[in-house]
């Protein structure tokens, strides 16, 4: 890992959220985010990893498991070059995407992620 300050610090940081069925922990090193994800009966790993694609986030490891009605994903990934990501975006984004998912599972076969720094459309 590099220096990103002229001081020798690194960047740093960690955050967990917790809502409805979902927990997200995301922590940033330097320019390796880990994103930690549990939720409630909704198998949800090909809509996650097409969030953090679309948040810049070059997806390099996926572990995960399915223990009772629980799924729990744990993704590591690369900040791409040039791009900038917050903890607080990837967590928030995460749980916005997967509630809305749980909302309506019907529809999780046809839906058409588009996201921009302000919003989610599902089409």
């Amino acid at each position: 890992m590099k220096p990103l300050g002229g001081d020798g610090s690194l960047r740093s940081s960690w955050l967990q959220r917790k809502f409805k069925e979902t927990e997200v922990d995301v922590q940033i090193i330097d320019d390796e985010v880990t994103v930690k994800l549990v939720h409630r009966k909704i198998n949800f790993l090909l809509l996650v990893s097409k969030v953090l694609d679309e948040l810049q986030l070059d997806l390099h490891h996926i572990a995960g498991a399915h223990i009772g009605d629980y799924y729990s994903f744990l993704f590591s990934t690369k900040i791409c070059e040039g791009s900038s990501v917050y903890a607080s975006a990837v967590a928030n984004k995460l749980i916005e995407v997967v509630d809305r998912v749980r909302s309506h599972p019907t529809n999780l076969g046809c839906i058409s992620l588009s996201i921009s720094e302000s919003s989610t459309t599902f089409s």
